[in-house]
């Protein structure tokens, strides 16, 4: 199973450092210009859309082509790992990442919805 490893005694975005169960983080918020961004980190897909509904759908349906393209190539990194390049995406990141360290599986605020993925079982 791949996972993300935060290793134990330094920091990534204000989090502390551990091993987490989950490998991909699919995130979407309502962005400060109104509308909603969403991500999938660390894949590097990402989107934008007038609602939450509309973002969260895409972003599914992109999980589903990606990972079965990682899975013809058994599970390359190099196409797994990209950066947020989106400074709004990072600042969400950090805080989204904080709540799926502590609760995996499905986490849904007012301000946005975050799930937590594995890709290999």
């Amino acid at each position: 199973m791949n996972t993300l490893t935060i290793s134990k005694g330094s920091t990534i975005l204000g989090v502390e450092r551990k091993a987490v169960s989950f490998s991909a983080v699919l995130v979407v918020y309502k962005s400060n210009e109104g509308y909603w961004k969403g991500f999938v980190h660390p894949y590097g897909i990402t989107s934008q859309a007038t609602s939450k509904d509309k973002a969260l759908k895409y972003l599914k349906e992109q999980i589903e082509v990606y990972r079965d393209e990682l899975k013809k190539y058994d599970f390359p990194t190099n196409l797994i790992y990209q950066h947020l390049l989106d400074i709004e995406d990072r600042e969400m990141f950090s805080v989204v990442l904080k709540d799926a360290i502590e609760k995996k599986g499905i986490i849904d605020k007012e301000n946005y919805h975050a799930e937590t993925y594995t890709v290999q079982p």
